[in-house]
């Protein structure tokens, strides 16, 4: 789904930040001179894609410049909910990392021999309709179709919440797959490289 969709424009170009002691948040996107949740969305978006170093702290990605898509949404999430729109949901999804929908990753799941490897992702769903802010030019649309779990989430859970429960999901799978000689950790292992990668393949954009 598009950021310049109808739906977006009708919505969210509406949607103008109101200041206030109470919103520390949408304070750090007035002093950057934004004012809506549209402008808001594209950048955040442009912002480079690395993890933050306070990973709790949902202003981080604006004073460090870069986030994931955890902490990229998590920021959204929370002016959105500071500006009382709490139709924006944060969300949990589960999706089927492959060759296709992430094929900067090919190389080490072929190398592990795996078809592909449930990871964990982060997006926005607004009236039932995803929407995902995590670089430029990610198409949303390349893995809706391999989401195989979703839940919604508050922003204090993308860190340790979502961990665990993504490890539980790694751990049923390993069962349910019958991998063999393969542990938790070894997927974690395969996992974090696969992130690396996305990191560093970022990193030559800029």
């Amino acid at each position: 789904m598009s950021i310049h969709s109808e739906f977006v424009r009708d919505t969210f170009l509406k949607f103008e930040f109101k200041p206030g002691s109470c919103r520390p948040i949408t304070q750090l996107f007035l002093d950057r001179g934004i004012h809506n949740f549209f402008v808001a969305c594209n950048d955040v978006k442009l912002l480079p894609y690395r993890r933050i170093h306070h990973e709790n702290d949902p202003g981080a990605v604006l004073t460090e410049h870069c986030g994931t898509c955890s902490s990229k949404h998590a920021l959204l999430k929370t002016v959105a909910a500071e500006n009382q729109h709490d139709e924006v949901r944060l969300m949990l999804g589960i999706y089927r990392m492959n060759e296709i929908n992430t094929p900067e990753v090919k190389e080490i799941l072929k190398k592990y021999q795996l078809n592909y490897l449930p990871e964990a992702h982060n997006y926005l769903k607004i009236h039932g309709e995803i929407f995902d802010f995590t670089k430029p030019n990610f198409d949303i649309r390349k893995f809706s179709g391999d989401i195989i779990f979703e839940h919604e989430i508050l922003p204090e859970n993308i860190v340790n919440f979502k961990t665990n429960l993504h490890k539980n999901y790694l751990n049923h799978w390993i069962q349910e797959s019958k991998l063999e000689n393969i542990e938790l950790e070894d997927l974690w292992m395969i996992r974090e490289l696969c992130i690396q990668q996305l990191i560093h393949s970022d990193i030559a954009k800029y």
